[in-house]
């Protein structure tokens, strides 16, 4: 079967891209190869807009066309600093990352008269090894360069926790170092809390993931939940790839080959202006 597109990763960059193809009539197939270190899985999918400063007219614009037109870009109302009040849009995650992938690692691509033939160093049942497609968008995050030679991306670790059954009054944000800062709300399954800690992959250690989630819980404590009530939390790790651009690593180096990725903290309203962007120049 050819299909029209052939998305590899599913994650934010890879489900906001197709979600927008597929509005638009073509066919899309996703292949993912399921890394348990993907960086969408800690993502909360928040936009201040003073988080989204290297977007600005119309990129920024764009993307949250496409983004609202896809899945309804919702506003939350935050305390900053319990002083400042001030809007973040949002789109829950679980809206966005629904798509169904064929789980498999596609080890090269290979032109043909009609697209390409993705072949795959692990096998997906009823494949072959191999999927055919006209378009190409490779949006695997740090794994991108293994497929696509690109320039050069570092992997920024990143930890997030959910509390399944707590929820709170106010969603809140907190300064608690230099440009860091606690961000707490409820993300629909559960008290979402980040600390905002990102440092590259090869110095991450359990001890900076305890520390993270102290520096979380104890702000929960002290918004009135007390040591006995707040539970465990799950723990949602991810690797952040990080690009050498303004806004996100966007190319078009084969024929009908695009790479999107790089997204860093902004990966939501980044891969929503690669959405526009891709179905702009591909129609």
């Amino acid at each position: 079967m050819l299909h029209d597109v052939a998305i590899i990763g599913s994650g934010l960059f890879g489900s906001i891209i197709g979600a927008n193809l597929r509005k638009n009539g073509r066919s899309v197939v996703f292949i993912d190869a399921n890394y348990q270190e993907a960086g969408s899985k800690a993502a909360a999918c928040l936009m201040r807009p003073s988080w989204l400063s290297a977007m600005k007219g119309e990129v920024l614009d764009r993307s949250m066309e496409t983004l609202d037109s896809l899945y309804g870009v919702q506003q939350i109302d935050f305390d900053v600093a319990k002083v400042l009040p001030v809007k973040v849009n949002w789109v829950p995650p679980k809206k966005i990352l629904v798509e169904k992938p064929l789980i498999g690692k596609v080890g090269s691509l290979v032109k043909t008269d009609e697209g390409y033939l993705l072949k795959l160093s692990t096998p997906i049942a009823g494949y072959f090894e191999k999927i055919e497609a006209r378009t190409v968008i490779v949006a695997a995050g740090i794994w991108t360069p293994q497929l696509i030679p690109m320039e050069e991306m570092k992997a920024q670790a990143g930890v997030a926790f959910v509390w399944k059954n707590l929820a709170i009054e106010k969603p809140f944000i907190t300064p608690w170092a230099p440009y860091k800062q606690l961000v707490g709300f409820n993300r629909g399954d559960g008290l979402w809390m980040g600390d905002g800690t990102g440092i590259l992959y090869k110095n991450w250690t359990q001890e900076t993931t305890k520390l993270s989630y102290l520096r979380c819980a104890k702000t929960i404590d002290r918004v009135g939940f007390g040591d006995t009530s707040r539970g465990l939390a799950t723990t949602f790790f991810g690797l952040r790839p990080y690009a050498k651009r303004p806004v996100c690593y966007l190319e078009n180096p084969l024929p009908n080959v695009w790479v999107a990725t790089g997204g860093a903290k902004n990966g939501t309203a980044a891969a929503g202006w690669c959405a526009y962007e891709i179905e702009r120049r591909t129609k």
